[in-house]
């Protein structure tokens, strides 16, 4: 009886912690993202683009790059050959096309003075999918870095570049199922959308809508320079666990680094994804107070998860802050229960000791 006695106290102890602090808690985990921060690049002056043209390009070539050259940023045209003219969606005859480089002389060195390559929309879609050489130059480019944008039925030509499986993306008529069938995750009632380095951007018209009148070309501009000069809206992600539960709280930045405007906020939710990239759970947050949201998470499945956050603004665009975020869910022994098995296996090795 004296050897229980001796570890009286300790058994004391585990049985108290158990009650009020469960072993299975643990500490706050805070990620802080501050915008701004993931580029070295402060000013436009300093960004260049791609943008890519061939035979039939849409007129949203020149809505891209007209917004972007207003903006101050260096556009460079590569195309298939030296020349190539626009689709006629504007009712003019053909506008032709000078182009600054080819698809053939760029190279991966060259490629490291760019920040982004754009598809733009038009007719020429469907003959760019058996274009191997685009193809290769998209599958480059975001490997070296670049960030990737399209914009419309531009999109589908993405889907032959082996980059867009896990990634959200707009919906299109035309493009929608090239994309699903490439692993993209599409997303409706959006303009743009910011993910893993691609931009997508929303429907515009036909050859006689006036595509390029509707589709959503100085927003994707816009989130494509954000992504570039790596700003966000989230400042802050708080995961804190206790018992089987979690509670996730997010700060949010309520004005657009790029623009100054004031950004309202229409939905935001984290998105858990499992070892093997698959996106497993969706939670949506709550606002809790200004500038800040919470989410419940209870019942999670063992494993571990990486968590990112998925904000949509009013404008309907959204941007998803890939990894920012973990949580480990398994097994665990509180410490009450914990305690009385300690107990026990000492009952057991006293009476062994008696023996």
């Amino acid at each position: 009886m004296k050897y229980l006695k001796n570890y009286s106290i300790l058994i004391l102890l585990f049985v108290i912690t158990g009650f009020f602090y469960p072993f299975n808690r643990i500490s706050n985990i805070t990620e802080i993202r501050i915008s701004g921060t993931k580029s070295i690049k402060t000013d436009l002056s300093e960004i260049k683009v791609l943008i890519f043209v061939a035979d039939y390009v849409g007129y949203s070539y020149f809505e891209l790059r007209d917004i972007l050259q207003e903006m101050g940023v260096i556009i460079t045209t590569v195309g298939l050959t030296s020349q190539h003219f626009a689709c006629t969606n504007r009712g003019e005859n053909p506008i032709f096309i000078d182009t600054n480089i080819t698809v053939k002389q760029i190279t991966e060195d060259l490629l490291t003075d760019f920040d982004a390559l754009l598809i733009p929309s038009g007719g020429y879609w469907s003959s760019m999918l058996v274009q191997d050489n685009l193809h290769d130059l998209i599958t480059m480019a975001y490997n070296k870095g670049l960030v990737i944008g399209s914009i419309c039925v531009g999109m589908a030509i993405l889907s032959e570049s082996e980059i867009i499986n896990g990634v959200h993306m707009v919906a299109h008529d035309s493009a929608t199922n090239y994309l699903e069938n490439s692993g993209a995750i599409i997303e409706y009632y959006s303009r743009v959308i910011r993910d893993k380095r691609i931009i997508s951007g929303g429907s515009g018209g036909g050859l006689t809508g006036g595509g390029y009148l509707t589709a959503p070309h100085r927003e994707l501009c816009e989130t494509v320079l954000r992504e570039i000069l790596g700003y966000s809206y989230l400042s802050k992600l708080n995961i804190v666990q206790k018992s089987s539960n979690y509670t996730l709280t997010v700060s949010l930045f309520k004005q657009n680094n790029l623009t100054g405007n004031a950004i309202d906020f229409y939905r935001v939710r984290a998105i858990l994804t499992n070892n093997q990239g698959t996106e497993v759970k969706t939670y949506s947050f709550s606002p809790e107070k200004e500038n800040s949201y919470d989410a419940q998470i209870t019942d999670l499945p063992t494993g571990k998860y990486s968590v990112s956050i998925e904000i949509k603004t009013n404008e309907s665009i959204i941007e998803i802050e890939r990894d920012v975020g973990s949580i480990k869910s398994g097994t665990r022994i509180p410490g009450f229960e914990f305690g009385v098995v300690f107990l026990g296996i000492l009952l057991i090795l006293y009476n062994y000791k008696k023996k």
